[in-house]
């Protein structure tokens, strides 16, 4: 299940635990969809242990419908004024599921059950527990067949994570694919962020200083030295991330593309990189102007674009593409055995 479907079942959960509940015709028309898919949306609810239920008010001709709200919870001499509501609790669940692949079991465990006392706490039959806890993981099934396995990699996280805390400079192991060899250097690791099913971490590089990147499963090893970082106060992960195009990082680029009227449409539809700039020409084609880092990553979605794509400018980029093109041409005029 898609996150369009899963924002759907969100904001039914928030129209139903509203004062007043919700109709069948407003969530129809909240959502946009049709009366069968209100439904639809509805039992899912309902097996997810939130037991929407409806009535009739005085004066109305339509049924509303409702969840059980959380109750407040008193702790110690303090008192929650406002409990969770049902959608910040689904919330918590969704990204319970979302993060397990990289805690390792036993720190799921933990989340698991912190996550069934806080449902006994707020509701009187709390959802999301027992097989509804396995039907919500099942809503996540779709993204994590495309998550890579930590699995093993549970001590090297809690190392990383101990570093960022702790501004501890790292001594690593890291299986190079671009030296062909595992290699040891150390980091000043910054932040971690997920992409497209991976774990990656940001660090800084105590001899070159400068911000780099790692992916995580690709960590063989890594052990706490005796020094400590000062922490960058110029670092922003996420205007690194928005200005990369991929997760190859070079020094920044600006390059042209030419993309062909048969693609332009579909290209238009993604944002390629945060700092870009599209011009439509007449006969239906794009020119667009990125400013990235990465140049390897792009070429490599150039070439897979086919003859739908060139690159414009700057020049040298141009002829190291037509370079390329001719090394493949000329491969596929050999016979390979």
């Amino acid at each position: 299940m898609g996150g369009t479907q899963l924002k759907k079942i969100m904001d039914v959960v928030d129209l139903l635990s509203q004062p007043g509940g919700a109709s069948i015709q407003e969530i129809q028309k909240t959502l946009g969809v049709s009366r069968r898919t209100v439904y639809n949306l509805l039992a899912i609810i309902e097996k997810l242990g939130f037991a929407p239920y409806d009535k009739k008010p005085l004066g109305e001709r339509e049924k509303r419908w409702f969840v059980v709200n959380p109750k407040a919870v008193p702790l110690g001499h303090n008192h929650l004024e406002e409990s969770l509501t049902p959608r910040e609790y689904l919330a918590l669940h969704l990204m319970q599921g979302i993060s397990a692949p990289y805690l390792g079991e036993k720190l799921s465990q933990c989340t698991r059950k912190a996550l069934e006392k806080l449902g006994a706490l707020l509701f009187e039959t709390p959802p999301c527990c027992g097989s509804s806890v396995e039907r919500l993981q099942c809503l996540m099934l779709a993204s994590d067949t495309l998550k890579k396995t930590y699995l093993g990699q549970e001590e090297i996280i809690q190392t990383l994570i101990r570093g960022i805390l702790k501004q501890e400079v790292l001594q690593i192991m890291y299986r190079s694919f671009s030296k062909n060899r595992d290699i040891s250097f150390p980091i000043n690791p910054l932040q971690f962020f997920e992409s497209q099913g991976g774990l990656y971490i940001f660090y800084e590089s105590p001899i070159h200083k400068e911000f780099r990147l790692l992916a995580v499963d690709r960590i063989l090893d890594a052990l706490p030295t005796e020094d400590s970082f000062e922490w960058p106060a110029h670092f922003d992960g996420q205007a690194l991330v928005e200005n990369s195009f991929a997760m190859i990082w070079d020094d920044p680029v600006e390059v042209t593309l030419w993309i062909s009227p048969e693609q332009a449409k579909y290209v238009k539809e993604r944002n390629i990189v945060r700092q870009q700039r599209v011009e439509e020409r007449e006969d239906g084609s794009l020119k667009i102007y990125l400013k990235t880092s990465g140049w390897w990553t792009i070429k490599q979605w150039v070439l897979s674009m086919g003859a739908h794509t060139a690159v414009l400018d700057p020049p040298h980029l141009r002829q190291e593409m037509r370079e390329t093109l001719q090394e493949m041409q000329g491969r596929y005029s050999q016979e390979i055995r």
